[in-house]
């Protein structure tokens, strides 16, 4: 019974892990020239990028919007605006030249952003969000698991103290009794790691959303249960299977073989 607990926290460990890791680890973009290597003198905005356009001394004219299917952006003043197939610096100066109907000395700067790097930016905080809170429960399943592994460990030291004492008689040393309470430890956490790596399998391409508190806007997110991701939440089950597996295997190493023998 006791054994089957400490195998349900490994798996449930196993599952918290992937799962925060999964969520956390998007896939990456395409490779996209970074902001600061895009000439505004030659690249050509289309309708995946972002517009910073900057209007000195006009805070309220100042913006951060995406280009639209159509190619156009809606500024302050000035309604649509045609974006796509323009230069940075043609949009600039175009803005220049119709913003001087309402300012008598407008001075425009407009600078690319990708859309995804965009989007990134305004679900931070969310992300930040939801992997911490995935973090915190993970830690405390982890801690739980360890506690399950000393009690199951503990229990079965106590249940096999004569067994014990039998072997260190026969000449078994005590490194040889840690080594095999600590495999056996291993063991349940490694099948409960193998069980909990099954379990989240069905999240892999599941997509979820929530609300951007940021831009009131729906943020869809998608889960990726990689290779690398199954062999780290294992490798964090067998951790946790070693630390709870140790002091046990040392006490059970540390047992009095005359008393022991004497319940015989």
């Amino acid at each position: 019974m006791k054994r089957t607990k400490t195998l349900s926290l490994a798996v449930l460990l196993t599952v918290a892990t992937v799962s925060v890791a999964a969520q956390s680890n998007p896939p990456a973009p395409e490779a996209a020239p970074p902001v600061s290597q895009v000439n505004n003198a030659t690249y050509i905005i289309g309708g995946d990028d972002v517009l910073a356009i900057h209007v000195w001394k006009e805070p309220d004219l100042t913006t951060t919007l995406p280009v639209r299917a159509d190619g156009m952006i809606s500024l302050p003043l000035l309604n649509d605006v045609k974006a796509a197939g323009l230069t940075p610096m043609q949009l600039a100066a175009d803005i220049t030249d119709k913003l001087k109907k309402y300012l008598s000395d407008p001075r425009v700067t407009v600078q690319i952003d990708r859309e995804i790097d965009y989007y990134a930016k305004q679900s931070r905080q969310l992300t930040t969000l939801i992997t911490v809170l995935g973090s915190i429960i993970a830690i405390v399943m982890g801690i739980g698991a360890v506690f399950g592994a000393l009690n199951t460990m503990y229990s079965a030291v106590s249940e096999r103290t004569r067994e014990i004492a039998t072997l260190r008689a026969l000449g078994f040393g005590s490194g040889s009794v840690v080594v095999s309470f600590v495999v056996e430890s291993l063991f349940i956490a490694f099948v409960g790691g193998l069980l909990g790596c099954v379990v989240v399998l069905p999240l892999n391409g599941l997509t979820t959303g929530t609300i951007n508190w940021q831009t009131f806007s729906h943020l869809a997110f998608a889960f990726r249960v990689t290779p690398g991701l199954l062999a780290m939440g294992l490798a964090f089950a067998l951790l946790m299977g070693l630390i709870g597996g140790v002091p046990p295997a040392v006490r059970a190493a540390r047992a009095q073989i005359a008393s022991a023998l004497r319940e015989l």
